[in-house]
């Protein structure tokens, strides 16, 4: 008798979940924090930001590196160092814990436990390859691999490679003019040509090496599609050519898509089911085309980098949003 019973609850639950389900709208909420130097940065132009090991955020500035632990800000300028830390666009750390700072056409590098700054001579030698760098300063910051391996370009050489201080530097052929990497997931990687042109660069488990297996176009739904030549989309949502997106960015883990179109922020998912909007301008974005970088930090979370500041924004899926009840007449 007991055990009926609870059959009849079980069954009553399941009904009244499948009744009130289709009101449940599974939609997603974006939300944004703004930083500029009224809060402590160095300066309103951010060029990139980069998520330390130790959880510290990176700023490289039209005038100095900047710190961020979520509280407070702390800067290093030009003005307090003998080096030049004036425009830093990219940047990444390798296994010993040294951040590589990319400013122009040269490295410097910087420990944070030590507070130490370095040039490329100083730390490696003048015969050094890299005291002849030349890479794109708008390509995404330098990523590394599960081993530690930090990954850079040579733009001019066309060439792709690899450091890590038990192996030192590594070339990685096959690629034309890079402009950038980018860690998908597990061994695969993707090397960003020119516009929105890739390559997939797969890490042999068995001899270590990488072998170029594919060349992808990222389309106007932000999905990798194989091609034989290099293509620009022309067109987004449909819109003609004053639809381009001012800055997007793929996040080949989730495949989100991320496109920011006059000072607006649109979430796509791996479908290309917009997942949320939200408006980015403020009292300092007067104009189009101020932002300069979106930087992922995990599935829900980027940082933009712009000439005004710098925002966080988060994005959550929102189960308990009831759709309103319909009025009666």
């Amino acid at each position: 008798m007991l055990s009926l019973y609870i059959r009849h609850i079980y069954i009553l639950v399941i009904a009244l979940f499948l009744a009130i389900s289709p009101l449940i709208a599974q939609n997603y909420v974006a939300s944004s924090e703004f930083w500029s130097i009224e809060d402590g940065l160095s300066d309103r132009n951010v060029h990139t930001a980069f998520k330390s090991k130790n959880g510290i955020l990176w700023l490289g500035t039209r005038n100095g590196l900047n710190s961020f632990n979520g509280y407070e800000f702390k800067y290093w300028t030009s003005d307090n160092k003998a080096l030049n830390l004036n425009d830093i666009t990219r940047i990444g750390q390798d296994d010993e814990g040294w951040l590589w700072l990319q400013r122009q056409d040269n490295l410097v590098f910087f420990h944070p436990k030590t507070q130490e700054f370095k040039t490329t001579t100083e730390r490696f030698g003048a015969d050094c390859i890299l005291n002849d760098f030349s890479a794109s300063h708008y390509a995404d910051n330098f990523v590394t691999d599960k081993f530690g391996r930090l990954f850079y370009e040579d733009y001019l050489s066309n060439i792709l490679y690899s450091y890590h201080s038990s192996e030192g530097f590594q070339k990685i052929n096959g690629i034309k003019k890079p402009q950038g990497i980018i860690h998908a997931k597990k061994d695969t990687f993707y090397v960003r040509n020119n516009g929105f042109s890739y390559k997939k660069l797969l890490r042999n488990k068995k001899d270590k090496a990488f072998q170029t297996l594919a060349f992808f176009n990222l389309n106007k739904k932000g999905k990798l599609s194989l091609t034989d030549k290099t293509t620009y989309y022309s067109k987004l949502e449909g819109k003609d050519n004053s639809g381009i997106a001012d800055l997007s960015k793929k996040d080949f883990k989730s495949d989100f898509f991320w496109i920011i179109k006059d000072n607006k922020l649109n979430i796509y998912d791996e479908n290309n089911a917009l997942l949320s909007s939200i408006n980015l301008e403020n009292k300092f974005s007067t104009r189009r085309s101020q932002f300069n970088k979106i930087i992922i930090e995990d599935k829900n979370t980027v940082w933009i980098t712009s000439q005004f500041g710098l925002y966080r924004v988060k994005v959550h899926q929102n189960y308990f949003n009831f759709y309103p009840s319909p009025q009666l007449t």
